[in-house]
């Protein structure tokens, strides 16, 4: 729109230009002159010749010639009739150089007699001529600029025209245009009414449902207490006492955690820290997500016992009794397990180490060993058996092993991870092996001198 109307401007600033000059040249062709008439003359323009009259204007000395056109008979007869002297006066326009006659006024003095007597007196009488048509005065002769002058002024005017009437359709589109904006704009206003009242009211419907959602959770929180206040009153027990006992616990963990990172005992490690990080987590009252997922990883009561039991065999080694004591105390009381069954899971752990302290192990260049193994069933552990290996089946791309077919001919030991899910499985397998059975087993070399059961465990022919 803005480059139609600038167009617009333009066409019409030389329109205006062109009409000035044409104009200006129309007034400087015009004329007149009056004076008396002196001859009359033929001059030859174009192929043609043609009549013509010299005035001696009254202002000036010099002669002027004004041409006749042929063609209107009666101007020329009027000129045909004039006598020298005679006082005449002539409107022209010029063209090519040369004056052609318009219009003409001529006084024409008569003496009339009158009466008997035969006076005389003088008649004058004005005669007035006028010609318009300078058709054939601008077929000879007419500079050749001129008429593209007035061809290029006839295009203006018509483009002229052409850009007005565009010009008013464009306006009148442009109005409609308006008008339908400011519709839109309308809409537009009243849509974002709708949207922040209906903004306003979800924010209030959200408020509510967060006050019902907390009032809730406190109804909940506060049963919850309830309930175990109900259960504390059950037992016997005064508010407080399994605060207590959970702080007691996590003491004595922490001293069994020390012992095991001192036998550099990673998996026990991590498993113990779990179980201390879910008591922790008790005490602070919590129930969100990392909650729950730290009571899955952490060791079930099974295994708790299992590596407390650990820790007090190491703090015993260690020559520090009364830490072994401790730890030894919490794991009878976490386990409720009888005396004797105690003592045949020491016997037990007794005699794993016994088997790695006879040299069993990882022969030389089965470090960071990663791979399948077939073999033999030799003695069953706690958590492990001792595999006597009778082949490497394969070995995976992140091995560490610089020859992991030394393993061939070698007792090993195999160890299950204290992991609910692969280790329950893994110890469910192992209970239903028989001691000489030909099993196949995926296994990792993580730490010390055994490997350690990652996905597979089964019995083969």
């Amino acid at each position: 729109m803005k480059k139609v109307s600038k167009m617009l401007e333009l066409s019409i600033l030389a329109m205006l230009m062109f009409s000035g000059v044409l104009s200006a040249e129309e007034r400087d062709r015009n004329g007149e002159v009056g004076g008396n008439f002196v001859r009359l003359v033929e001059q030859e323009v174009g192929e043609r010749e043609y009549m013509g009259i010299v005035i001696k204007p009254h202002d000036r000395d010099d002669h002027v010639t004004v041409l006749v056109p042929w063609q209107r008979e009666e101007l020329v007869q009027a000129v045909r009739r004039l006598r020298e002297g005679q006082i005449v006066g002539v409107s022209f326009v010029t063209e090519a150089g040369h004056k052609w006659i318009k219009g003409m006024e001529a006084e024409r003095r008569e003496v009339v007699e009158e009466g008997p007597e035969g006076r005389r007196r003088m008649s004058v009488r004005r005669e007035v001529l006028r010609y318009e048509d300078d058709r054939e005065r601008r077929d000879a002769g007419r500079p050749e600029y001129l008429e593209q002058m007035q061809e290029l002024k006839r295009i203006l005017s018509s483009n002229l025209d052409r850009m007005a009437r565009e010009f008013r359709e464009l306006r009148g589109r442009l109005e409609q245009q308006e008008r339908e904006l400011q519709r839109l704009r309308a809409e537009n206003e009243q849509l974002r009414r709708e949207l922040r009242e209906r903004a306003g009211s979800a924010r209030e419907r959200e408020r509510e449902v967060r006050i019902r959602i907390q009032r809730e959770g406190r109804e909940r929180e506060e049963g919850e207490r309830r309930i175990e206040r109900d259960e504390d009153r059950a037992r016997g027990e005064r508010p407080g006492s399994e605060r207590e006992v959970l702080l007691q616990q996590l003491e004595v963990m922490r001293m069994a955690l020390h012992a095991l990172k001192e036998a550099n005992r990673g998996d026990a490690v991590e498993m113990l820290t779990l179980a201390i990080r879910s008591r922790e987590m008790m005490l602070e009252g919590r129930r969100d997500e990392e909650v729950q997922r730290v009571r899955e990883r952490a060791p079930n009561r099974e295994q708790l016992v299992e590596i407390l039991s650990m820790a007090s065999k190491l703090w015993r080694e260690f020559d520090n009794a009364d830490k072994s004591v401790a730890v030894g105390q919490l794991a009878e009381q976490l386990s409720g397990a009888r005396e004797g069954q105690v003592r045949e899971r020491e016997e037990g752990e007794v005699r794993r180490i016994r088997v790695e302290r006879r040299g069993v192990g990882l022969p030389e260049g089965m470090i960071g060993f990663r791979g399948v193994l077939v073999g033999r069933v030799l003695r069953k552990l706690d958590r492990g058996f001792v595999l006597n290996v009778e082949k490497v089946t394969n070995v995976w791309e992140s091995n560490r092993a610089d020859r992991p077919e030394a393993a061939v001919g070698k007792d090993l030991i195999i160890t299950i991870r204290a992991d609910e899910e692969l280790g329950g499985r893994f110890l469910r397998t192992l209970r239903t092996l028989k001691i000489g059975e030909r099993v196949l087993v995926e296994a990792f070399h993580f730490e010390g001198n055994r490997l350690t059961v990652v996905e597979q465990l089964q019995k083969v022919e």
